[in-house]
């Protein structure tokens, strides 16, 4: 491994670093209960910063360009997070997040005969596991929207 110049990503990264840092430091003198959740969040972002920041500085030189930018998928994904944004509130959080997540596996699968099926079983799989995790072990309340609790 080489030391490449300094661009952008190590700022990136040590401003990510630094948020799980303060969010380790700003939950410290928190009940155990309490703290479980947000500790557990700014662990993962001290952990991935650093990470980031080392491998932002000592990556193997690429050779490569960049690849093109698909403005329709860039597009249908935009307007996939303001429709999750929107719903979330009307229909609560595991409806507006399974149709979330299934158009977008279905979108990023990236082929033309991309499998609904497969997409709609990720969403279930990650929906479900997310809303279990964040409401009983985290316990979380989300937005019930129409369909109640």
């Amino acid at each position: 491994m080489t030391l490449l110049r300094v661009g952008k990503e190590p700022f990136l990264a040590l401003l990510v670093l630094a948020l799980g840092l303060l969010a380790l430091w700003e939950t410290r003198e928190l009940n155990e209960m309490s703290a479980v959740f947000p500790q557990t969040v700014g662990g993962i972002l001290t952990g991935l910063g650093l990470f980031y920041l080392l491998y932002s500085l000592f990556r193997p030189v690429s050779r490569k360009g960049g690849t093109a930018v698909d403005r329709r998928r860039v597009l249908l994904m935009t307007t996939a997070m303001v429709g999750y944004v929107l719903l979330i509130g009307v229909i609560g959080f595991l409806p507006a997040t399974l149709v979330f997540t299934g158009f977008s596996a279905w979108v990023l699968q990236g082929r033309e005969s991309a499998s609904l099926s497969r997409a709609m079983l990720f969403a279930v799989v990650v929906s479900v596991g997310f809303f279990l995790l964040f409401r009983y072990v985290f316990l979380v309340p989300f937005p019930t929207g129409i369909f109640g609790n």
